[in-house]
């Protein structure tokens, strides 16, 4: 025989709904804890990634200038060019530089095998969002190398005084080395500024004994 509780009963409507509302508030609440989650997630995502890639950009450009190696012979380069003149082949590869990029031979290229000397083009280019990019042009073949809120890259070089300037040869016609002594990268953003000095010789080098071509 069943025994009925007539005491038992179920929820009213009054509490199925003061259920349903602390229900409906914790869902709420853990899904807005949830999308603050996700949008700090995102920023420290997008800054760990913009850092990794402003530290790899910086790395190759510092190897890519310090490898920097004079051509031409001792006595031939050094000097600015006179206008409407035919360049040499040596004066074709030998290292020009202004604000905004500089050209050159290095032993250390970026997408080229090492210790090959290759001819290589830097150049500055802005991105859509206003920060400088470093385009890289080795013999044909090109890279981007953004620097993440970097603002306007400028590029300057030092003589081995360390004394700055805007363009390599310097405008001035006193007989210079080939080669700075170092070659610096402004951001504009941050107001840091990245020196990247050239270890080989700035001018080239006289070889003994070498015979004379015909």
């Amino acid at each position: 025989m069943m025994i009925f509780d007539r005491h038992a009963r179920g929820f009213t409507l009054l509490e199925m709904l003061v259920v349903l509302l602390i229900a409906g508030m914790a869902l709420a609440l853990t899904s807005q804890a949830l999308s603050q989650y996700k949008r700090a997630y995102e920023r420290v995502s997008a800054s760990t990634q913009g850092g990794r890639e402003y530290q790899l950009a910086e790395r190759w450009f510092r190897e890519s200038v310090s490898g920097l190696y004079p051509a031409g012979k001792p006595g031939e380069t050094g000097t600015t060019p006179m206008p409407n003149t035919v360049a040499s082949p040596e004066d074709a590869l030998a290292f020009r530089g202004d604000a905004h990029g500089f050209s050159g031979l290095t032993l250390l290229p970026v997408l080229a095998g090492q210790g090959i000397p290759t001819f290589q083009k830097w150049t500055i280019a802005p991105n859509r969002f206003g920060n400088g990019m470093l385009m890289l042009d080795e013999e044909g073949k090109a890279l981007t190398l953004p620097f993440p809120d970097s603002g306007q890259l400028v590029l300057g070089y030092l003589d081995a005084n360390g004394n700055p300037h805007t363009q390599w040869p310097p405008a001035q016609q006193s007989p210079w080395r080939q080669l700075p002594a170092a070659i610096t990268l402004a951001l504009g953003g941050s107001n840091a500024v990245i020196v990247a000095p050239i270890t080989g010789p700035q001018q080239p080098r006289v070889i003994p004994y070498e015979p004379e071509p015909f």
